[in-house]
């Protein structure tokens, strides 16, 4: 099962509660239909990726549980002159 990757906008912090803004949780609602139990990654621009498992879905938001990091990005670029 193909597990969708969404933009945070704000950075992610440990084991916290996320809510998704506006535009990220209609996607998620409408688009991709999304149910309680569900799991997604979150990614914030900081190359690190996410895994987090709606927890509870409101009208207009998605409140989701930070479960751990799936990876992270270390910059190996080494250049010698």
């Amino acid at each position: 099962m193909r597990i969708p990757r969404i933009y945070h906008s704000t950075p992610l912090s440990d084991h916290s509660e996320i809510v998704l803004n506006d535009d990220a949780a209609k996607h998620v609602s409408l688009v991709l239909r999304m149910k309680k139990g569900q799991w997604l990654h979150l990614f914030d621009g900081s190359n690190r990726l996410f895994t987090a498992e709606i927890i509870r879905l409101d009208k207009k938001r998605y409140l989701f549980e930070w479960m751990q990091v799936v990876w992270k990005i270390v910059n190996r670029l080494y250049i010698y002159i």
